[in-house]
């Protein structure tokens, strides 16, 4: 059995199913809330996430996942990818002080 990685992020798995690196959801953060605010999924499902910053510097964190405290610089995309791996809904939120409405900054990733 072989199993190949090729360099345009393409896997061939042992049962020979070709799959993409993962689905690609690009979002933005402002004060005080990300958009798009509700993200949806499928457990197994491999997600890539591009998300930049329209005023501020903003994090963001699904402990449930792993994700923990990436900065979010303004203009720049930040990069997070992971596999869910069980259903419920999980909050996202800012790790990032963004000015009062700080705790009101999240969102929800659904898995099902």
């Amino acid at each position: 059995m072989v199993i190949s990685i090729s360099l345009i992020g393409v896997f061939l798995l042992p049962t020979g199913v070709f799959t993409p690196k993962g689905t690609d959801i690009y979002m933005e953060a402002k004060q005080f809330e990300y958009i798009p605010s509700m993200l949806n999924a499928t457990k197994g499902e491999h997600l890539v996430i591009h998300i930049k910053s329209l005023d501020v510097p903003h994090g963001f964190e699904i402990k449930e996942f792993g994700i923990r405290n990436h900065v979010i610089p303004v203009g720049e995309y930040t990069t997070i990818e992971f596999t869910v791996d069980k259903t419920g809904t999980f909050t996202f939120y800012c790790t990032v002080f963004c000015g009062v409405g700080h705790s009101d900054h999240y969102g929800f990733l659904v898995v099902t």
